[in-house]
């Protein structure tokens, strides 16, 4: 099955079919789960979210073209799909499983609705995460649609469900995520605890969020804020000065040519760099929600 053959009525047909299994499956119905909220979920406006690591894996040129931000910030501009990436004649990591490639996602941008996963930097650290725009002209289907679940997902095993049943429209994923949240236990009714934030994130988070897929490219002019990790400057024997690191550098460069997103400057630690990046998030998405604006810098778990 590919994702080209389902249409607008069986994505909506699949989220009325897991609102009453869920309503099946507790004593609480959604409706009236939701209604114990004072007030909407963020998970209706919270931007999703995708991680990348530090180095261009699979990169034979010169040492300044091998940092994989550098690619997608200032080469490509945008991040690309693999089936994208393979028709500019690249080669391609062996990222996409089976299941998703069986299903066409390989001609997609994955984000997930929560925390940046360090998993996806792949043991490549410091990590970047962006935060990608939610409005209507940008998660419409069919340039962008979500599945109930990452389809390696234990849970889909365990289930034995066809795959063409997790796909959901963008809006009803929103909304699934936000009855889940409120009517699966492992959340406590918090969407706080199903977005994974800190102190909350697992390695086994990944199992139960929606993930959202991008038709080929996502532009950086859909890039609302990115987590840019930062270095302590250098000092300088010749000079005795302090010198700033690449890296701060191009956290200011990108920002000069991506105004319209925001650079969150978060530091690095590199004896606990996935705790680093999750708190980040978590410290980002919570100001975000708070204020309707990211924080520019991160310092010591403070949002500046």
């Amino acid at each position: 099955m590919k994702f080209s053959e389902l249409t607008t009525e069986q994505l909506k047909a699949n989220f009325d079919y897991w609102r009453r299994a869920i309503e099946n499956d507790n004593s609480m119905t959604a409706t009236e789960a939701g209604s114990l909220k004072l007030s909407p979920s963020f998970l209706f406006e919270i931007p999703t979210t995708h991680t990348w690591g530090f180095q261009n894996r699979n990169s034979k040129r010169e040492p300044y073209e091998r940092f994989l931000y550098e690619t997608i910030l200032f080469g490509d501009k945008a991040l690309l799909s693999n089936q994208a990436r393979k028709h500019q004649g690249r080669s391609v990591p062996d990222s996409i499983t089976p299941n998703a490639k069986l299903a066409g996602l390989d001609e997609f941008v994955f984000a997930y609705l929560g925390v940046h996963d360090p998993y996806y930097a792949h043991s490549d650290f410091p990590a970047f995460g962006v935060f990608l725009a939610k409005q209507s002209t940008f998660e419409c289907f069919p340039f962008c649609h979500a599945t109930r679940r990452n389809l390696d997902s234990p849970e889909l095993k365990l289930a034995e469900m066809t795959v063409e049943k997790q796909f959901l429209l963008p809006d009803d994923a929103r909304k699934l995520a936000d009855i889940e949240s409120l009517t699966d236990p492992r959340h406590n009714c918090d969407p706080w605890q199903y977005w994974s934030a800190y102190p909350y994130f697992s390695r086994t988070s990944w199992e139960w969020k929606v993930e959202f897929h991008y038709k080929g490219q996502v532009k950086i002019d859909d890039f609302i804020a990115i987590l840019w990790p930062t270095e302590k400057a250098i000092l300088t024997r010749s000079s005795g000065f302090k010198v700033d690191t690449r890296l701060n550098r191009d956290a200011r460069r990108f920002q000069s040519v991506c105004k319209r997103c925001q650079v969150v400057e978060y530091p690095y630690d590199a004896d606990d760099p996935e705790r680093a990046l999750i708190e980040a998030s978590s410290i980002a998405a919570r100001k975000f929600i708070e204020t309707g604006k990211f924080p520019s810098r991160i310092e010591n778990n403070l949002e500046n």
